[in-house]
């Protein structure tokens, strides 16, 4: 059974196209990397034409910063392969969120929007996380989820910090 997950950035200073400029700025990934990607923490590959962009990231956790329901099954911590794709729609940008981890039947699969609202611009994703283990599967699903929801709360943090840094100086 997989855990709900949902996510939500607020850019009032910022339209929907400022908001995805800053969203696939290779600089601005490599920052958020840098800041809050753990371990290893690397961009593979970012890529955009026409039809829209992809980002390829890696992250690395170490065992210690896992939740006690991971450590057990990724005693050496682990590694995320995380992909994102943006494209343009209507007045805003549609895009996907996937992430697996390796050696583990951990994925989290998300849908993403940027679409303005108001003055400003507004992100949202819905998803789920999924971990196929017999018997302990929803509790590190949980675990999994409550890691994840943290880490794009910090990005929303970054990324409102980033605009406001870039704006000033």
């Amino acid at each position: 059974m997989a855990r709900p997950i949902q996510f939500t950035l607020h850019a009032d200073s910022l339209s929907p196209d400022e908001l995805h400029a800053v969203l696939v700025d290779e600089t601005y990934l490599r920052d958020r990397l840098a800041e809050l990607g753990g371990s290893s923490a690397e961009l593979v590959a970012l890529t955009s034409d026409d039809n829209g962009s992809r980002a390829v990231f890696r992250h690395g956790i170490s065992s210690g910063g896992l939740p006690a329901a991971m450590r057990s099954i990724a005693p050496n911590g682990i590694s995320v392969e995380r992909t994102e794709t943006w494209r343009r729609e209507g007045a805003g940008y549609v895009g996907t969120m996937a992430a697996r981890v390796t050696d583990t039947p951990a994925t989290i699969d998300a849908t993403t929007s940027i679409r303005p609202v108001g003055g400003g611009a507004e992100l949202r994703g819905a998803g789920q996380v999924t971990v196929r283990l017999p018997l302990v599967g929803g509790m590190v699903e949980k675990a999994v989820s409550e890691q994840v929801t943290a880490l794009l709360d910090a990005e929303s943090r970054f990324t409102l910090e980033y605009v406001a840094r870039r704006r000033s100086g």
